[in-house]
């Protein structure tokens, strides 16, 4: 459990752990990494919601699993698929190196005009039935008209109608 603030020291996992801010949100600036075998990362808490923010250049390999949570990527995943489970959103300006997957069910995706950049995924984006909501978060210095990019990715599955406009 992270209790909020931030953690700016290396992470090594071990096992399969999952990380849990306490009392909401929470920062992760260090790189987080993997002993052994590839590791997989859970983010979030049964029963409630949390916020994470990572901004380090994370090196581990296994999949991150974010459940009734909102994963703030402002750093990178290396070679990391990134599921978004039901009740749960990613948003940043991060890179994640594998592929995204939002679940079938109430998942989101969260765009910040006041970021440089966009959200890139080198694999691909995929939707696995349902609707997936974007939530714009305005800058104010962006005049409306025109196409803003809201997700970079390699490949995806998915079509206008698997997105709503929140």
């Amino acid at each position: 459990r992270i209790a909020g603030g931030t953690i700016s020291g290396p992470v090594t996992l071990e096992g399969d752990p999952r990380i849990t801010p306490q009392g909401g949100s929470g920062t992760i600036s260090g790189v987080i990494g993997e002993t052994g075998a590839a590791r997989n990362l859970e983010i979030g808490i049964a029963g409630g919601s949390s916020n994470l923010t990572l901004s380090g250049a994370n090196t581990y390999t296994g999949t991150t699993t974010l459940s009734n949570a909102t994963l703030n990527l402002r750093g990178s995943l290396a070679s990391s698929a990134v599921n978004v489970g039901a009740a749960s959103t990613i948003s940043g300006n991060g890179n994640i190196a594998g592929s995204l997957s939002f679940a079938a069910g109430a998942t989101n995706l969260g765009v910040n005009l006041g970021l440089p950049g966009t959200l890139t995924v080198t694999g691909a984006a995929n939707v696995n039935g349902g609707t997936t909501t974007v939530t714009v978060l305005p800058n104010p210095s962006v005049t409306p008209g025109g196409s803003v990019p809201l997700l970079n990715y390699g490949s995806t599955n998915a079509t206008a109608a698997n997105f709503a406009l929140a």
